[in-house]
C-alpha cells in the first residue's frame, strides 16, 4: 500500500460484479465452520473406546447439496476414525453459497466421547 485516501462518494454499482465474473474461490472453499442440519447422529464407537474420553478429528468434504462426500480421520485414537467417519458421512449441512452459487466446502469436524 502506498496511499490511503478518503472516498468521498460510494456508488453501489461499483460493487456489483459483471455478469461474466468468476468467483474468487472457484468451486471449493475451506474451513467455514459449517454446522449440521441434522444433529441426532449416533456414534458407534468400538468397545475399546466406549469407556474412554477422547476426540477424533476428521477432514471432510461437503458437497454443493450439503451432503458429506468424504471424511478421513486425522487425529485422535486411530481405532475411532471409522466410527467418526461413518457418523459424519450421515450428516447434512446447509449448502454454502458464493455469488449465489453452491460450492463444496473442505472442513475439519470433531467427534467426541465424553
Amino acid at each position: 500500500m502506498q496511499t490511503i485516501e478518503l472516498i468521498l462518494h460510494l456508488d453501489d454499482a461499483d460493487f456489483i460484479p459483471p455478469p461474466d465474473a468468476i468467483g474468487p474461490f472457484g468451486d471449493r472453499v475451506q474451513d467455514l465452520g459449517l454446522h449440521p442440519i441434522n444433529k441426532a447422529i449416533l456414534f458407534e464407537w468400538p468397545a475399546s473406546l466406549r469407556t474412554q474420553h477422547f476426540t477424533v478429528q476428521v477432514e471432510m468434504l461437503v458437497g454443493k447439496d450439503g451432503h458429506v462426500i468424504s471424511a478421513h480421520g486425522i487425529s485422535g485414537p486411530p481405532e475411532g476414525y471409522k466410527a467418526c467417519e461413518n457418523a459424519v458421512k450421515k450428516m447434512v449441512f446447509q449448502p454454502f453459497l458464493v455469488l449465489d452459487k453452491p460450492v463444496e466446502v473442505e472442513q475439519k469436524f470433531e467427534c467426541g466421547n465424553n
